[in-house]
């Protein structure tokens, strides 16, 4: 019998590396990888988290009935601040836990709660002040956004290890502790493109080297 199927296949480990070590069929992944999409970590992409949330807080403001507004910035450096071993589920768990016990208009630091796994400083309190980060001393405020300074962190200590690795990804992505398509991911999205060598693949062709 013949059919017309698409198959949508998803994992959250390194097959490449599961072939590597003869735990997954090389003919088999080639057979899947069709059309490859990679998506990061939660905790990799935590300028996403803020649109993230302000989805699920329209999501659960509608299935409680509860006139949630929004989420503090306290609230959302809290969650930025946290790990996520349980990516975005585990946020939207957090976010509809927040929204039922949030009792203010918007939701506070204190009404955030993460599960046992948490590898994070404990949430603040809904009254505490943030600790300034590359504070100015005459305000003793952070002068750009929480999520614009993770950026530039994050691009700094990449551009690092490929530089000690002496443009080697494979070897830069081992030092980042992230694996190779995430750091191919995340070169792209910093314009860093240029650290991206490459090897001829064929007449008019070329693709990314290790």
């Amino acid at each position: 019998m013949k059919v017309d199927v698409r198959v949508v296949s998803a994992t959250n480990r390194n097959l490449e590396d599961l072939i590597a070590d003869g735990k997954f069929r090389e003919d088999l992944y080639y057979r899947l990888n069709v059309f490859p999409i990679q998506m990061p970590a939660l905790r990799e992409r935590v300028e996403d988290i803020p649109r993230l949330v302000e989805h699920f807080l329209a999501k659960f403001g509608r299935t409680s009935g509860k006139p949630i507004r929004g989420i503090t910035p306290e609230a959302v450096a809290v969650l930025q601040g946290y790990v996520w071993p349980g990516n975005v589920r585990e946020l939207e768990n957090a976010i509809e836990r927040a929204t039922i016990v949030a009792r203010a208009l918007e939701i506070q630091a204190g009404d955030l709660e993460f599960g046992r796994r948490a590898q994070t400083a404990p949430p603040l309190s809904a009254t505490a002040p943030l600790p300034a980060i590359n504070a100015t001393p005459a305000q003793g405020v952070p002068t750009r956004p929480l999520s614009a300074r993770l950026l530039d962190e994050e691009r700094r200590e990449i551009m690092a290890a490929v530089e000690r690795c002496s443009g080697n990804i494979a070897g830069a992505a081992r030092t980042l502790g992230i694996n190779r398509s995430t750091l191919y991911y995340r070169l792209r999205k910093h314009g860093l493109e240029h650290l991206l060598p490459t090897r001829v693949m064929g007449p008019g062709e070329e693709g990314p080297a290790d």
